[in-house]
């Protein structure tokens, strides 16, 4: 049932949303054509009236929005060079406390990320021992056996 009433307003909110704005603006404007009336003016020309002076408040809202957005637009280089100076002021200072701290941090992030544990050697290092081990051996053998 409740899918059923879903799917119907889905279907007619093609309908139901203008006629939605056109009670909206009926009870916003009938105060105003209700005043014109009263002061001997006929239906027909207090609606017209009250219509006009709708349309032209929207459109001097708009064009107030307009011009600020446009004003907005202008202005966004200046925006965006403060923005980015702002941003360069917050990274990590390094002076003071706070400096101290966020080396601090840095360090133990360091500290943190490194493997565990005891690591295979790297190619480097099995050459660097290899070397040693040769050297060794070479020199062993040219020492005297009473020493």
């Amino acid at each position: 049932m409740i899918a059923a009433v879903i799917i119907a307003l889905r279907l007619a909110r093609n309908i139901l949303i203008p006629l939605a704005f056109a009670l909206t603006l009926t009870f916003l404007l009938t105060p105003v054509v209700s005043w014109l009336e009263k002061l001997r003016l006929g239906r027909a020309a207090s609606v017209l009236i009250a219509v006009a002076l709708s349309i032209g408040i929207a459109g001097g809202i708009g064009f107030v929005l307009t011009n600020q957005l446009v004003e907005v637009a202008s202005e966004l280089p200046a925006y965006q060079e403060n923005i980015n100076s702002k941003l360069e002021a917050l990274h990590a200072p390094t002076k003071g406390s706070l400096g101290r701290a966020a080396a601090s941090v840095q360090q133990i992030t360091k500290e943190l990320s490194k493997p565990s544990g005891p690591q295979p050697p790297t190619a480097e290092a099995a050459a660097a021992t290899a070397a040693t081990r040769a050297s060794s051996r070479s020199s062993s053998r040219l020492r005297p056996i009473g020493s």
